[in-house]
Formats: structure tokens, sequence, C-alpha cells
């Protein structure tokens, strides 16, 4: 389902900042737990978790972004994905658990915890070189019991507060949405995508917004009218930005890419799939995909940068169906799934969706990802060469923070939003 277009919320966005917890106007009741230590200084992420995350992150991409419609941008957070299937594994036990550890490449829960708890931690930041910021939330049904300890293991490892409210309440949903809204700097968070089902327990929600400046901009006088060719061989008008800089190229099996730096290390990529190779279907494979996010090796090179101006928003509304077949399958069974650390009540999953939105300009880019899990109970070299990269045509990108991806997504046509 695709949103309406972002430009208004976007300008908010930009003199937004996402703050942490609940306001007073939230109306839930917040359950005190844990230390809260998310705000503590973070050991680096070991390098054995940050292969396993660049497994989870081309693995479900390849499942994920081929499922937009023909000729349809396509957008996805690997990063808020992982940490909201890292804290639902830390409620589970047995099966339900172990397969969820297996998606996100953890030997078991305590690693797991340490883990993603540093690399989540490590995340974060917020000054001159931009924002980052990560958030978890839980909301829990008051007319179920849940047990204690799951919350203050969450709170301490993640900073993720848990709210007990009325879901039968025609405020509940306003009040979740407030949450996310607090926390994408305005981009996302409607009133209706958090009404709940008459089975629901609990909402888990991780979020994650974005805002960085190139690292140079792009000129404005360069900025003209282009066309951009579509899929289907017609054509759309759109803005193209030009630069040219110093920049690692990788020329793969299929496609070529080079990334754009943000001020303080991040980097947005950009992957152009050969002639006759399209974006989705180089997303479909896993490991043509890895070789692009993590190459082995860079070519450094000046580069012409022509890259179209873009604005839109994607709905992920059920990630139940690539979960399953990435081995998640118990934890959606009724008759299967073991949440017991969570409550004395069965419980299981009944959806897992994820809502982005992204855009870039002359000075640089905002995103903002949720995901949302509902459970039921029943220095540089000198170039060596040069290289133009004209995406003029349907690609890929993704912004990168280190060895974290962000967002990756396809743009088909960047004329729409």
């Amino acid at each position: 389902m695709k949103r309406n277009r972002w430009a208004a919320l976007l300008c908010a966005a930009l003199c937004a900042m996402p703050l942490s917890g609940c306001s007073d106007a939230l109306a839930a009741a917040r359950i005190e737990a844990g230390t809260h230590t998310a705000d503590a200084a973070a050991e680096e992420p070991s390098e054995a978790f940050l292969r396993s995350l660049a497994d989870f992150t081309a693995k479900t991409a390849a499942e994920i972004l081929p499922e937009a419609g023909e000729g349809e941008n396509a957008l996805y957070s690997p990063a808020s994905l992982y940490l909201a299937l890292a804290m639902t594994a830390d409620t589970a036990a047995g099966e339900t658990q172990a397969q969820m550890r297996a998606l996100l490449g953890a030997k078991d829960a305590d690693s797991l915890r340490a883990e993603a708890g540093n690399w989540y931690r490590s995340l974060c930041y917020d000054g001159e070189k931009g924002t980052l910021a990560a958030a978890g939330s839980l909301w829990l049904n008051e007319a179920v019991s849940f047990r204690q300890e799951p919350f203050d293991r969450l709170a301490d490892s993640y900073g993720a507060y848990a709210y007990r409210a009325d879901f039968s309440s025609p405020d509940y949903p306003e009040t979740v949405a407030a949450w996310v809204r607090e926390e994408t700097g305005g981009l996302l968070g409607e009133a209706a995508d958090f009404k709940p089902g008459p089975d629901s327990a609990l909402l888990l929600l991780s979020t994650l917004y974005f805002k960085g400046m190139w690292s140079e901009p792009f000129p404005e006088s360069l900025t003209a009218d282009g066309e951009f060719f579509l899929a289907d061989g017609s054509t759309v008008t759109a803005r193209f930005m030009r630069r040219e800089t110093g920049s690692g190229y990788i020329n793969g099996e299929g496609f070529t890419a080079a990334s754009l730096p943000f001020r303080g290390g991040a980097e947005m990529r950009f992957i152009l799939p050969d002639e006759g190779v399209s974006p989705a279907g180089l997303a479909a494979d896993p490991e043509t995909l890895a070789a692009a996010l993590f190459p082995e090796e860079t070519v450094y090179a000046q580069v012409d940068f022509r890259v179209p101006q873009f604005d839109y928003g994607v709905s992920l509304d059920e990630l139940a169906r690539p979960l399953r077949t990435l081995g998640v399958t118990d934890a959606f069974d009724g008759a299967l799934a073991e949440f017991s650390p969570l409550s004395e009540e069965p419980l299981f999953l009944s959806s897992v969706r994820q809502d982005a939105a992204i855009s870039i300009d002359e000075e640089g880019c905002v995103g903002a990802a949720y995901t949302a899990v509902s459970m039921n109970t029943g220095a540089a070299m000198p170039p060596e060469e040069n290289f133009t990269l004209d995406l003029n045509r349907p690609f890929l990108f993704a912004v990168m923070e280190g060895e974290t991806v962000l967002f990756v997504g396809i743009v088909e046509n960047p004329a729409e939003s």
C-alpha cells in the first residue's frame, strides 16, 4: 500500500527532533522496569555480530523488496526489523526463540541481548553530523496478565518502555500513533494503523529516524529536469542533481555502484543494475545483493553522480510470509508459539508490518521507519579511474551507518509519491 506524498511532513521533520519515551499527553500507564541503560556508553558490536547483521539484511531484503508491484518503488528498513525481532525473541522460549535466533544469527539469548543492545546503543547520535535515533516500546492490553521479567530485560538492553493501556478505548490508537510520530520526527504515525483486533494482547514497536546532510551538498545550480526511463520503456520527468567527486565504486556482476558520504560517516549507496537487469531481480539474489551492500573491495574513482530527487513512503502490510519463508514459523502458529516468559496466557504473533518513508534533495536525506509486531492471545587514496553513474533508469539504493543498513529501496519512478 502506498502512502500519500510526504513533502509536508518532511518539512516538519527537518525541524523536529525525535524524543524518547512517552509525553504526558499520552493516556497510558508506563510500567516501571529495569534500569534503562540504553543511553549509557556501549561497546562496539563485534565483527561476528556485524556479519550476522549483514546476512540478515541480505536474506530479508531479498524476500521483501521484490514483493513490490511491478514498476512500484520499494523501501525496507533492515535495522528496524532486526531491532523488533531481537526484542521479540527476548520474550520467547524453546523452538519459537530458536527459530528467531537462527534468522538473527545469534547462538543464544544472552549473546543476542548483549550484542544487539550494544549495536542499538552504538547507532544513536545527534549533533552537527546529523541525527540517528532508534527506540522501542511495548503496549500491553490491561485485560491480559503479563510477567515483569521481560520488561526489565528490554528496558536494560534497549531502553524500551512498556505501557499498559485499555485496548478497547477509542483513544488508544491515537496514543500509540502519537508515540510513533514523536520518535520519527513527525514522518510516520497514523491512528488508523494501530486499531487493535478483538484478541490483541500486545504491540511491540521499534522506530528508526535518520537525518543526514551530504558531506558536500549538490550545487543547486546544476539541478535540472531530465528524462527518467521507466521499466516499460516510457519516460517521466525528474529533477536530477549533479555532482562530481572522488568515491569508491563497485563494478559487480550485474550492477555498478558508488556511494556518497554524509557528514559524520554514514553514506548512501546507489546501485545501478546493468541494462536488462531489473532492480527487483537483482535484489532477489541474496548473494548479489550482499556483494553490492557489503563488497570485499572497492575501486576509488572520480565519479560523476547524476541522481534524481525522490520522496516517497511505503507500507509493508504483512511481513509474516517472508519471515516464515526464512524459518520463523512457530511464532505465528497459535498451537506452537511459546511466549511463556511473557505471560501465562497463550500468545502468538498475529502480524509483523513496517512503514517507512524517505526523501533526498541537494542538502541531504531524511528517512524514518517503524516495525510493529502484534501479538494475540488464544584516509582516501588518489582516484584511479573516472566513472559515471547516471541513475536515469530504475535503480536500488541503501542508506548505511557503517555495516548497518538503515534503509534499502528500489526507485522505479522518482516522480511517484
